[in-house]
């Protein structure tokens, strides 16, 4: 199934002019090894970490062999693939992201394309560029970064017991009213106490 899914999606891009790059995943770090096991759990799959990890790979594996018979360009990063995604925007070598993982804006992309559909008779996508979340919510990059480690992210996912994406929201803007650089005052203030 995925196999076929992928080709719909390679097929239906191409077809809208789009030229795509793909990216891989390499090893997770360590200290995402508990959400993964939580979000294959959550999946349905009981087998071990490792018994996943060796159907991704196998699944990887079959995806590469479609991409390099289409004569299509792939990466395999050797840690996320976000943060390839990322470094390939905002240094212009393409530009977007397809990838419904909010952490492309907090590794540094600027237009990220997400909940691409195509099961509508015309295909749907939805486009996210920092530059209007920078000027519709007055938050930068680092401040996305303060928002994701409060509120909860890939490598925090529960975020600071007791503070929502509400207060964590309120907490930024308070702190840009004295302070610009946010992540940097926060950092300090963990370090401090």
């Amino acid at each position: 199934l995925y196999f076929r899914t992928l080709m719909y999606r390679i097929v239906n891009i191409i077809r809208n002019g789009i030229k795509p790059v793909f990216v891989l995943d390499g090893a997770a770090p360590d200290i995402k090894s508990t959400v993964l096991e939580k979000r294959q759990k959550q999946l349905g799959h009981s087998g071990s970490s490792s018994t996943e990890r060796q159907k991704f790979t196998t699944c990887s594996k079959k995806c590469i062999e479609l991409i390099e018979a289409l004569g299509l360009p792939y990466i395999v990063n050797s840690g996320e693939a976000e943060q390839m995604c990322a470094w390939l925007n905002s240094s212009g070598k393409v530009d977007g992201c397809i990838s419904d993982d909010g952490d492309c804006f907090l590794y540094g992309a600027k237009t990220v394309y997400r909940n691409y559909d195509q099961t509508k008779k015309d295909s749907t996508i939805e486009r996210y560029r920092l530059e209007t979340i920078e000027d519709k919510l007055d938050l930068a990059r680092r401040d996305l970064i303060v928002y994701a480690l409060l509120s909860g992210c890939d490598y925090n996912e529960a975020g600071v017991q007791g503070v929502g994406q509400k207060k964590t929201l309120s907490f930024i803007q308070t702190l840009k009213s004295t302070d610009n650089d946010v992540l940097t005052r926060l950092v300090y203030f963990i370090f401090k106490y």
